[in-house]
């Protein structure tokens, strides 16, 4: 599912036109789906292809991630 949702996070704030109200909330969508791809391509699991992050820190930061995302509506308003 990473790259999936990598992809979808940079093409959907533009597929569906959100961000007009608030250009950070479209940076912070496509920022952090080009990290997640990069995140992704060296988490050592079996969609990585370069291996080199532990799986362990690839589950932290997607835990982080999830908690940015349910406070950006409250904190960009």
């Amino acid at each position: 599912m990473d790259y999936p949702v990598a992809i979808l996070l940079i093409a959907l704030p533009f597929l569906l036109g959100l961000g007009a109200s608030h250009p950070v909330a479209l940076y912070l969508s496509v920022i952090t789906g080009i990290a997640a791809f990069i995140l992704t391509l060296l988490t050592n699991h079996h969609l990585g292809v370069f291996r080199v992050i532990p799986y362990k820190i690839h589950l932290i930061v997607d835990f982080l991630v999830a908690i940015v995302f349910i406070l950006a509506p409250i904190v960009l308003g």
